[in-house]
């Protein structure tokens, strides 16, 4: 339906948004080219249809971001194949830590949204990565660092951008997600070419995890380790990683 409708209204030279009411990923990759363009509601309610207004006469520049990712297929989820058929019989939760991004991540499955994905009718960077101190002391009392960023406004429109704090271990002693969000931030609303500082705390729980001790020792902990830290648009990594601009930054946690 979609490609019949795409064909027809591209022939008279319209555009074709295609607007998902659900309340979970689908899939789109069946039809994702025949659409100029997709805009995710969710459920918004009764006063839904005016806010779509404004975002599709440009009245209201969208800033959302995905919080989930969108697989290309079902078949790429963590828990496929593992759901029970019937109510009456135990589901096995295999996924451990291996939850939403985390798992696509790690196990280098490319979805076809990355969580925390969004575009709007404007395009930002990021730059000038930069920590208030390159060492965190683990031992030290109500330690914090803070985390700095500037993001720009590169496109014709005025928008806002949700920027995202990313926190790698490089070697850690236990199984650990590739990367974790640890904090985000809403840029004021930036004109075309205008430039913001975004910054983010991290605090001694933002670089623990959880030790699984069976008998005295369970809780959060932290090691000393080097952490890479990242701040970017979205948990796509081949877009975090990228060099240059003064990002990613490298913190000691000792």
């Amino acid at each position: 339906m979609i490609r019949r409708v795409g064909d027809a209204f591209h022939g008279a030279g319209k555009k074709v948004i295609v607007l998902l009411n659900t309340s979970a990923p689908i899939e789109v990759a069946g039809w994702e080219n025949d659409a100029d363009g997709i805009l995710w509601t969710g459920l918004p309610g009764e006063q839904g249809g005016a806010a779509i207004a404004d975002i599709l006469s440009g009245k209201v520049n969208p800033s959302g971001k995905l919080a989930e990712t969108w697989p290309v297929h079902y078949s790429d989820v963590p828990d496929y194949g593992i759901l029970p058929k019937s109510p009456h019989t135990p589901a096995t939760y295999s996924e451990g830590i291996y939850v939403g991004y985390r798992y696509y991540d790690t196990k280098n499955v490319k979805p076809f949204y990355h969580f925390g994905y969004g575009l709007s009718y404007t395009t930002f960077s990021y730059s000038n990565l930069a920590l208030s101190k390159p060492a965190f002391d683990l031992a030290k009392a109500g330690e914090t660092i803070t985390v700095t960023a500037t993001v720009k406004n590169t496109g014709k429109v005025a928008g806002r951008e949700v920027a995202e704090l990313y926190i790698h271990e490089n070697n850690p002693v236990i199984d650990r997600p590739f990367k974790e969000l640890k904090g985000f931030a809403k840029a004021k609303l930036l004109q075309p070419g205008e430039t913001a500082r975004v910054s983010f705390v991290i605090d001694k729980r933002a670089l623990s995890y959880f030790k699984p001790d069976p008998i005295t020792e369970a809780g959060w902990t932290a090691d000393p380790a080097n952490f890479t830290i990242y701040v970017g648009g979205t948990s796509d990594s081949d877009v975090l990683s990228q060099k240059g601009r003064g990002m990613p930054a490298t913190l000691e946690a000792k």
